[in-house]
């Protein structure tokens, strides 16, 4: 009887799982084909595009490779933050994505008839950069849009029409990220380039096709946000400059980590071949899985203000000494690459491979799994908790821009140090490179540890929160004096022409603890929390810098 009742509970858990996150739409069907080819075209192609440049070139320079293809990183990460700027202010979401997605589609056609380092590699790559700025948060945000088409809905209509966004969307980025690691054991680079151009086309076929069946939300060009206290951003600068070593890492990650596997055998058994994108898909489940388990873990044991505070700084920290780990694994398995290569003669003899199976870089793609999930997320909620809760929504633009920052700046250190790389990998030093970030990495644990102690770990919450929020909210009652939509609750009795629905502020709504450790956090219970900055959270919901809008995939 005992398992007779766990299984029906199991089974109406599951039934209200479902119910709540799954809803069939037309409009959701054909806008994922677009994000299954993102998907695709991300590990397919992005991924590995380095080798992608080295063998298509008819004279192999490492460093330019690696410097193009950091710089692309950083170029679109950088572009996303402006084309969902314009989608929310100008153009609209549908169009823009509508003009991002041909430009993609033309980048990758033009890429399919390039002929070594020309003028058109350069455009097409440009194209392409374009089309995968567009991708997220504006076609997240868009996809959103139609499981929320009125943004007055109440909380818990929003919050449905959030996860139910969030099912479509990782169900087709799964599946597209699933079928690059089939086709890539049999198919060339420039195949699979070909192959991506014909998948995103048909997609993009697809969603014109339902264009019958969209809701467009207009832009909103009057809507503004003030960012009060901007001082406090100051406190974050430590954190970012940490952040910055990870980025140069990460960008070791998807250039230099690819390049060593030159020379290795790469087959297993008889006929089976390890394609570069297993490690991609590697390194992505790890971060993936990473995050979710520690932010399980801060929830359960880390539910006071000061231990969630502190726990992101540890998090930030643990995720450095992992950094290292990760940097001084591929140093030595460098170390060992490079004697066999010297050893064999590889350069200087007809000789391929050398007696090293690629599976040695699984080690490297690993850690640098663990270290993206510890300091991503770590960097995420420590913004959240050192600065004034007028100015989280702005967690997600900061954050990218740093990131950006970084890609750019690894293409500087890369021609700073010029003289350790060769034309080619065998030819170079990435050894001392790769030593080079580890002490950078385990250098950079005592300049937190001493900012930590100064800035955050007795950091306690700024008073005077509530006239933050009242000049916010007085920064969007002016922002629609020339809009006919209202921002707040129309339904409020405290409802008029100033406010629009926005109740007055009480000492006891802010200082808030979400769920998470988090003051203010993705996916946590406002209906349990009636404060009411809740109220500019929920009208601000349906902008692609909402508080929600977190996916660069």
């Amino acid at each position: 009887m005992g398992f007779i009742k766990m299984f029906q509970k199991m089974r109406n858990e599951l039934s209200n799982w479902a119910s709540y996150n799954i809803c069939f739409s037309k409009a959701a069907l054909f806008i994922s084909g677009l994000v299954f080819s993102h998907s695709f075209v991300e590990k397919a192609f992005f991924s590995v595009l380095i080798s992608f440049v080295t063998s298509s070139w008819e004279t192999y320079h490492l460093p330019k490779a690696a410097a193009i293809v950091n710089a692309q990183e950083g170029v679109s990460i950088l572009f996303a933050l402006v084309i969902a700027y314009v989608a929310d202010e100008w153009l609209g979401r549908f169009k823009v994505v509508g003009y991002t997605t041909a430009a993609f589609i033309t980048g990758l056609v033009m890429l399919c008839f390039h002929t070594g380092s020309s003028g058109t590699f350069y455009m097409a790559l440009l194209l392409v950069t374009v089309g995968k700025g567009g991708r997220s948060p504006t076609l997240e945000a868009f996809l959103r849009d139609q499981f929320s088409q009125n943004p007055n809905s109440e909380t818990e209509e929003l919050e449905r029409a959030e996860a139910r966004q969030q099912f479509w969307w990782r169900t087709a980025w799964f599946l597209g990220a699933l079928f690059p690691i089939v086709t890539s054991s049999f198919l060339s680079l420039k195949q699979t380039v070909m192959i991506s151009s014909i998948i995103t086309g048909a997609a993009s076929l697809a969603f014109l096709l339902g264009i019958r069946c969209y809701s467009k939300e207009p832009p909103r060009s009057n809507i503004r946000l003030q960012m009060n206290n901007p001082r406090s951003l100051l406190r974050l600068v430590p954190l970012w400059m940490m952040f910055l070593v990870y980025c140069l890492v990460e960008s070791a990650g998807s250039t230099f980590f690819l390049e060593q596997s030159d020379y290795l055998e790469d087959g297993i058994g008889k006929g089976f071949r390890i394609p570069l994108t297993f490690f991609v898909v590697i390194t992505s489940l790890t971060k993936f899985t990473t995050s979710q388990l520690v932010d399980f873990i801060i929830t359960s044991k880390f539910w006071k203000e000061n231990q969630a505070r502190r726990a992101f700084v540890i998090r930030n920290a643990m995720g450095m000494v992992v950094s290292f780990l990760c940097c001084i694994a591929a140093w030595r398995v460098e170390v060992r690459r490079l004697k066999l290569i010297n050893e064999y003669g590889v350069s200087d003899s007809e000789i391929e491979r050398i007696p090293m199976n690629i599976l040695w870089l699984t080690p490297q793609f690993v850690l640098l799994g663990f270290t993206g999930g510890l300091v991503e997320e770590g960097m995420r909620g420590s913004f959240y908790n050192l600065v004034p809760e007028s100015m989280r929504l702005y967690e997600l633009p900061f954050n990218k821009m740093v990131m950006g920052m970084g890609k750019i700046v690894s293409v500087v250190i890369i021609f700073v140090f010029r003289e350790w790389f060769g034309e080619t990998s065998g030819e170079s030093q990435l050894d001392r490179y790769f030593l080079m970030l580890g002490v950078m990495s385990i250098g950079s644990l005592p300049f937190l540890t001493v900012f930590a102690y100064a800035f955050y770990w007795n950091y306690t919450a700024p008073q005077g929160q509530e006239d933050n929020l009242v000049e916010m909210e007085e920064g969007l009652a002016q922002g629609i004096a020339g809009s006919d939509e209202p921002l707040g609750d129309p339904s409020s009795e405290t409802d008029n022409e100033a406010t629009r629905g926005i109740e007055p502020l009480t000492r006891e709504s802010s200082g808030q603890i979400s769920e998470k450790g988090y003051l203010f956090s993705e996916g946590d219970s406002m209906a349990t929390r009636p404060s009411p900055w809740n109220r500019v959270r929920e009208s601000l919901r349906n902008r692609s810098f909402g508080p929600n809008s977190r996916s660069f995939n």
